[in-house]
């Protein structure tokens, strides 16, 4: 039964949780999904920003990474931006188990995101 309540616990924890705060209302036509470019750092050329995503995912492997840009390169072209500057940290999750050596077992790992998403001037 434990065991039952851990694993509903983790598969209700994985579905993302997408915060997005448009800054700039004007409507813009989507843009294509494979013309949207992901930066890690701000580029030089000129922009403005339009919106800042903010989200995270747990899942028992890394692949959290790629599902959320992912996820963060869907709403970026559906907001007609043209690129997001996008930030990623990744953490291990730990739960308490008093069965367990040292009273801990790995949980998953846990990916936030932020990026805000942009248009060239």
């Amino acid at each position: 039964m434990r065991f039952l309540l851990a694993l509903l616990a983790l598969l209700s924890a994985c579905a993302p949780n997408p915060k997005i705060t448009r800054l700039d209302p004007t409507p813009r036509l989507p843009s294509p999904l494979e013309q949207v470019e992901v930066y890690s750092a701000p580029p030089e050329r000129p922009y403005t920003v339009v919106a800042l995503w903010e989200g995270s995912e747990e899942s028992s492997y890394a692949s959290s990474r790629n599902a959320l840009q992912k996820k963060v390169v869907r709403h970026a072209s559906a907001l007609g931006a043209d690129a997001v500057i996008l930030s990623l940290k990744e953490n291990s999750g730990l739960t308490i188990d008093p069965s367990a050596p040292g009273g801990l077992t790995p949980f998953g790992y846990i990916t936030k995101a932020q990026a805000q998403l942009i248009v060239w001037r």
